[in-house]
């Protein structure tokens, strides 16, 4: 009995073991804690030129409008994500901003730390050093392979949606990438400017920004 049992206490703290280390591989996701994550083989968005204008409606006044260059099909890693207070027009009409990666930016998230911050709205920071790079093909690389994206949304339901984005999530998101701008009767406006992201992917420039309308997103099991 006495062998038994001590076979029993083993299988038992072993059960115990296995499940605490489950657990705490699992708490952040349960917690809804940040999670650096890397995945492999994430493509480029698609885009097609494309031009026109959205109205995203009347907010505060402001009649807003979306100027489109391109409707997109994108996936992207969250790398990092804002969420902000809807104390501003701005932050009414653009809830989230989302740093999306794809290519080798996403695939070594996990490896490389880039250290991602945003610490206000259009303001992008990542750890410099030309050398840690070196896997993904240099610095430049980070402007082919992803875009720190404000993000509006063109419906209540899309809305809902962007208050569960955080980081670790795979997005796949579909609309349109463009400039938007907030405009008064008496002709104060302010607004948001996107780079041009086609010419990014093609390693012709590196304006890090994006401003896309979204019409429809999922998550990428």
């Amino acid at each position: 009995m006495g062998k038994q049992g001590g076979i029993a206490g083993k299988i038992i703290l072993v059960a115990v073991i296995v499940a605490v280390i489950y657990g705490v591989m699992h708490m952040g996701d349960f917690l809804g804690l940040p999670k650096t994550r890397g995945i492999a083989g994430i493509p480029a968005p698609v885009l097609k030129a494309e031009t026109g204008q959205l109205s995203v409606g009347e907010i505060d006044g402001y009649k807003v409008t979306v100027d489109y260059t391109y409707s997109c099909d994108l996936r992207g890693l969250v790398v990092n994500e804002r969420h902000y207070t809807e104390s501003s027009i701005l932050d009414k009409v653009t809830p989230v901003s989302a740093v999306l990666a794809w290519g080798t930016v996403a695939e070594y998230n996990d490896k490389i730390d880039f250290g991602w911050q945003q610490p206000i709205r259009r303001t992008l920071a990542w750890n410099s050093g030309e050398e840690i790079y070196a896997e993904i093909g240099g610095s430049k690389a980070i402007y082919q392979n992803c875009t720190a994206a404000c993000l509006i949304p063109a419906s209540e339901t899309v809305k809902e949606a962007f208050r569960k984005i955080k980081q670790g999530d795979y997005l796949h998101l579909t609309g349109y990438i463009g400039d938007v701008y907030c405009r008064k009767p008496d002709g104060e406006y302010i607004g948001l400017g996107s780079g041009d992201l086609g010419k990014n992917l093609k390693g012709e420039a590196q304006d890090i920004y994006s401003v896309i309308y979204v019409t429809k997103i999922e998550w990428v099991k």
